[in-house]
């Protein structure tokens, strides 16, 4: 979700901005589509919430503190782990970047950036799937899961709100 709220919040920003990447020639047809995302982008967070409170009223407070705190260290540690191994590499293969005449000083800012942004972005991932697919017990997990289908069935994308 994160990815794709931060390409659509890009596309945005190049549409308000106008210029040659610009979604729109009607600076008017622009602000409708940017509100209706943020709509969008408001329901979403909220049914997101609304989940994740059920989900709370079906744990024991304890429990679920527990959970949160392993699903946490656990994607933090393993992204941990891959950043360092990428970085690894990195550093090993970035001498080859001044056989095409780039500074390897700078290439090498630049990838470490992007392995970093994309570090942040998959413990971020991580963690949301990991909170909603895990639970304390296996009954709570059923009870979360079957008032969520419910929900899906009264509440489809016909149905829904803005």
């Amino acid at each position: 979700m994160l990815k794709y709220g931060l390409a659509l919040d890009a596309a945005l920003y190049d549409a308000l901005r106008g210029g040659e990447a610009s979604l729109f020639d009607d600076p008017a047809t622009a602000i409708d589509a940017i509100a209706r995302c943020i709509a969008l982008k408001a329901a979403i967070v909220e049914r997101i919430r609304k989940a994740y409170a059920v989900k709370e009223s079906l744990e024991i407070p304890e429990a679920l503190g527990a959970l949160e705190r392993y699903v946490v260290i656990n994607a933090i540690d393993h992204h941990w782990q891959e950043h360092l191994t990428e970085m690894e590499e990195l550093r090993r293969s970035i001498g080859l970047r001044s056989y095409g005449q780039k500074d390897p000083l700078v290439e090498y800012k630049g990838e470490a950036y992007r392995f970093f942004e994309e570090l942040m972005m998959n413990v971020r991932l991580q963690i949301c799937t990991g909170l909603f697919r895990s639970a304390s017990n296996l009954s709570s997990f059923e009870n979360m899961l079957s008032i969520l289908a419910k929900n899906a069935r009264t509440q489809g994308p016909d149905t829904a709100g803005p």
